[in-house]
């Protein structure tokens, strides 16, 4: 619990970054964002009943077209990532030619 105190707040300041450059991400919940910790053993030969990292969802709700991100914390594996779920096939077109523009420019 005291880590999971230590994550939420880390979130905070996260989101507070973040919103300097996508205000949807300063409309989130730090503690909302955050999944749970407790694994789904049911499946499992590992009855471990807690996960070994934090993840928190930011900036993207269920059934949502907007992209967003994800923050994952483990000692030795954390990272930030983003993307999209699922997007319309007019969203999707435009991404892919986005990228194709980015993969072909001398900045790449």
């Amino acid at each position: 619990q005291e880590a999971q105190q230590d994550v939420v707040s880390f979130v905070e300041k996260l989101i507070e970054e973040m919103a300097t450059f996508d205000e949807e991400v300063g409309k989130v919940d730090a503690k909302k964002s955050l999944f749970r910790i407790y694994r789904d053993t049911r499946f499992s030969k590992d009855k471990s009943p807690y996960k070994t990292n934090f993840g928190a969802s930011l900036g993207m709700g269920k059934g949502s077209q907007k992209a967003g991100y994800y923050l994952h914390i483990e000692p030795g594996k954390s990272f930030l990532g983003g993307g999209i779920y699922m997007p319309e096939s007019s969203a999707l077109k435009a991404i892919r030619k986005f990228l194709l523009l980015v993969m072909n420019s001398k900045r790449f």
